[in-house]
């Protein structure tokens, strides 16, 4: 740092209002700072507009008192030497500040070349408070890195710490406070006296509060709210002040901001503030004794509350970080009134316009996810977190102390959501169609939560509510990098909506959501929802995730504690889609996932059940072998393979391929060229829709199946068609590298082939010679299958994950107990003894055997029942 520091201000100044703001702004931040300033360079195109200058409204009054120092040193030039001084400076050692960003719009280009070179040495700030959120901060940084000395602060502030450190001494609990609603309440009714409390920002007002926690450390970080120049922030260092004289407590700060408080603090107190430098390079700090850093964070308790609060205990506490929720995004969140300079609040607004043009739900899903990542850092090194309030943050909602916030009991209804889904064409809708089958065949009600365009003529039967409400696919949200979040919020408020129709329908019992073509970004926003809808759980199959590589460091970092926290959830929890990512997931992130069941949308239960017992017959078609290419004209689906294996095989006499080409505008012009070139002849073209019944026609037809899915999309992800070739006893040739080519590797049902036309047609030919071992293989296959993998399994896996029970109806306990005892009598021919057996079966699906015989004398009418 050099004691000639030279600092340039650019535009021109051409009015008072602008010269007012510059000086006032100039006097605050470089008070600390003026002995090592040999001027500051600027232009004014009026004479006297600096010497004229007085304090900007809404600005703390002291500021008004360091005006005449800053004055001068200012140094008043015409435009062209400021140019030129701006040109010819040290760009080292001297300061380039902008004042008005809109020089910036069509700058010329020694402006251009000159805050480039000042930015390569770190002497170019942007202080617009119109236009340049972080100008506040600007300033404090230009002070510290420019203008003194960081290295010697740093060491001198490591021995304060270690000050601090003997005096407020260990304790088994430590306490942090937030300014949200619930403070003043919780604070007024309870005792701290068993640990260490610590406080943040504006509750040094609240003396009440004060008397009761006695915290032994206060902190504050925030550049604009605590060390800035506006009246609000002079109010606050007031009471600042005033709590540090009534509590003894230390003063903990950024190293950004210690010039600030060093100046205006009492010297007695000075010696009491504790400033600690940012790194954001390196993990949150879980002790400050040995890793003397803060991560910059925008937040005080992700900032320093923890931090601090985790180097003095092992179990940490937090109070009043309250939330908000989702979709109320008209500031950053609510305080309480007690602990807030309300009357300031109007003021630091026009001090700093440009400070609050801020998406506040980019903020608020931003400090979500930053407390996700530090609160598992805090317990993966041992600490344990709490919160003794409620919170609308999911990571603190999931940590509050009082268990009955998520809600028990039996089941209302069970809805889907399919935001994909726009007619019956492809898998959406029969999925849709299977659950809501089995749903209410178990006694609950089923929603279908859909997109806007899917018409009512496709609401399926078992869905009692219809709710389309989605104009966001799956895919927005979860298959694309970067997720453009107002697609998620977009996609929540859509969910909302349909939520609060369920719940003003439901107004007992619990509403279970399930979305099968989940996402991590999906659960995020979902948990986000369900914080202020109790009653509503979900289970989120995080189907997208098998498109990222989970050890990417961005995404793993992100996503990581978020997934860690919500596999052991009952308010939002989630699955995967195969035992292949569930295992990597394992491996590179030690979660355990449970994967969810894969039954056949084409069949329901009793059809594939009866499928499972229909005898397979051994041989091939008696002329030609019928090969089929059933997949969908999608790239990843291997549909330009298909094509050129279907151009090789039909050169062989013997075999007739048949190859489906639906082809659409998601297809792209690369698979329609290539079909448009295929000559196809020979070969069986099967385009356009096909009904339930075609399609299940088309696989009957077929001798041997073909599904070329590939490795890239298909390692860790499902396929309906090879399910449904092997129900229908079809043996089938797949590619290597895929969940298909495990499962056929496993159970012998087919080929498996490397990625080129030649050898999917070789193994073609190898499914032909192999043809009656490979039958004997899927009969086996296919019962295995079916004894863990149904959509029954599949639902009462969904049930049992968020904990719920179906409410169980006279009606399906008729039923069941009915179907029961159809099946004993056939075995014992006898009334009685068939229904004494319904009972006992029925109590093998229904835990409640006591509820069984009730209502099985109820319903029945049977005295003599059990």
């Amino acid at each position: 740092m050099s004691d000639t520091v030279k600092i340039f201000l650019y535009p021109p100044i051409s009015n008072q209002d602008d010269a007012d703001k510059i000086v006032s702004r100039l006097a605050w931040y470089l008070a600390p700072h003026l002995e090592g300033v040999e001027g500051i360079y600027l232009c004014e195109t009026r004479p006297g507009l600096i010497d004229s200058a007085s304090l900007a409204e809404n600005l703390d009054p002291l500021a008004a008192d360091l005006m005449p120092d800053v004055k001068r040193v200012v140094r008043n030039v015409p435009r062209e030497a400021l140019v030129e001084g701006i040109k010819s400076a040290n760009v080292s050692e001297d300061v380039f500040f902008i004042w008005n960003a809109e020089v910036r719009d069509a700058p010329e280009p020694w402006l251009d070349q000159q805050v480039n070179a000042f930015r390569a040495k770190g002497g170019f700030y942007e202080i617009d408070p119109d236009r340049t959120r972080m100008e506040g901060s600007f300033l404090l940084w230009a002070g510290l890195n420019k203008l003194s000395d960081a290295n010697a602060l740093t060491a001198e502030h490591k021995l304060r710490l270690e000050k601090m450190v003997s005096d407020v001494g260990q304790h088994e609990r430590a306490y942090v406070f937030g300014t949200g609603p619930s403070f003043s309440d919780f604070v007024s009714s309870h005792d701290f006296s068993d640990g260490l409390t610590i406080v943040a920002n504006s509750i040094v007002k609240n003396v009440e509060a004060l008397e009761i926690l006695k915290p032994k450390i206060i902190c504050a970080a925030d550049p604009i709210y605590h060390a800035g120049v506006s009246s609000y922030a002079g109010a606050f260092r007031t009471e600042l002040i005033a709590a540090l004289e009534m509590t003894g407590a230390w003063f903990v700060c950024p190293m950004r901001d210690f010039p600030i408080y060093q100046s205006c603090m009492p010297v007695h107190l000075r010696d009491r503030i504790v400033a600690i430098p940012f790194n954001a390079k390196v993990a949150p700090p879980i002790d400050l004794t040995e890793t003397f850093h803060l991560s910059p964070y925008p937040n005080v308790l992700t900032l320093a509350l923890l931090p601090l609060a985790s180097t003095f205990a092992d179990k940490i506490s937090v109070i009043g970080c309250d939330g908000r929720k989702l979709l109320d995004d008209a500031f950053f969140w609510s305080h309480d009134k007690k602990v807030q300079f309300n009357d300031k609040l109007v003021e630091i607004q026009a001090a700093h316009p440009a400070f609050f043009k801020i998406d506040y739900n980019d903020y608020y899903m931003d400090h979500c996810r930053d407390l996700e990542f530090v609160l598992n850092e805090l317990e993966e090194s041992g600490k344990t977190v709490e919160s003794l309030t409620p919170s609308l943050i999911p990571a603190l909602d999931y940590r509050y102390t009082d268990q009955h916030a998520v809600p028990h009991g039996k089941l209302a209804c069970f809805a889907m959501i399919d935001p994909d889904a726009k007619d019956d064409w492809g898998h959406f809708l029969a999925y849709d169609k299977r659950i809501g089958e089995t749903v209410t065949s178990k006694g609950v009600d089923f929603a279908l939560i859909c997109r806007t365009e899917l018409d009512y003529k496709f609401r399926p039967e078992t869905a009692k509510h219809f709710l389309p409400v989605f104009n966001t696919h799956s895919w927005t949200i979860g298959n694309k990098v970067p997720v453009e979040r107002s697609k998620v919020l977009e996609f929540a408020k859509s969910l909302d909506t349909a939520l609060s129709t369920l719940e003003a329908e439901y107004e007992t019992g619990i509403i279970e959501l399930f979305f099968y073509v989940g996402s991590v970004e999906a659960a995020e926003a979902i948990e986000h929802l369900l914080t202020f809808h109790p009653r509503v759980k979900a289970l989120i199959n995080l189907f997208w995730s098998y498109n990222f590589d989970q050890n990417a460091s961005a995404y793993r970092k992100v996503w990581r504690p978020l997934v860690k926290r919500q596999n052991n959830s009952k308010r939002v929890t989630i699955s995967h889609s195969t035992p292949q990512i569930a295992e990597e997931f394992k491996r590179d992130w030690g979660i355990d996932i449970d994967v969810l069941p894969h039954p056949s949308t084409t069949f329901s239960d009793d059809e594939a059940e009866a499928l499972s017992r229909k005898p397979l017959t051994g041989g091939t078609s008696a002329k030609k072998l019928k090969v089929l290419f059933p997949g969908g004209a999608r790239k990843e689906k291997g549909f330009i393979l298909s094509v050129d294996t279907c151009a090789s095989l039909k050169q062989d006499p013997n075999i007739q391929p048949f190859l489906r080409a639906r082809l659409d505008r998601v297809s792209g012009p690369e698979l329609t060229r290539a079909f448009h070139h295929l000559d196809k002849s020979g070969i069986e073209v099967i385009d356009g829709d096909l009904s339930d019944a075609e399609f299940i026609g088309m696989l009957e037809n077929a001798d041997i199946v073909v599904i070329p899915y590939y490795g890239e999309a298909f390692r860790r992800r499902t396929s309906g068609i090879l399910v449904d070739s092997m129900l229908l006893g079809k043996p089938v040739v797949v590619l290597e590298d895929t969940w298909l080519a495990d499962i056929v590797a496993v159970e012998g049902t087919g080929q498996v082939a490397k990625a080129t036309p030649d050898d999917v047609a070789r193994a073609v030919r190898a499914a032909q010679s192999n043809f009656d071992l490979h039958k004997a293989k899927i009969e086996v296959a296919r019962k295995d299958y079916l004894g863990h993998t149904s959509w029954s399994s599949l639902v009462d896996f969904a049930f049992a994950k968020v904990g719920a029970q179906p409410q169980l109806s006279e009606r399906l306990l008729h039923s069941m107990l009915l179907k029961a005892s159809t099946l004993s009598l056939i075995a014992a021919n006898s009334e009685t003894s068939g229904l004494r057996s319904a009972v006992i079966a029925a109590e093998g699906i229904i835990p409640e055997h006591d509820q069984v015989l009730s209502h099985a004398k109820r319903v029945l009418n049977l005295r003599d029942v059990g």
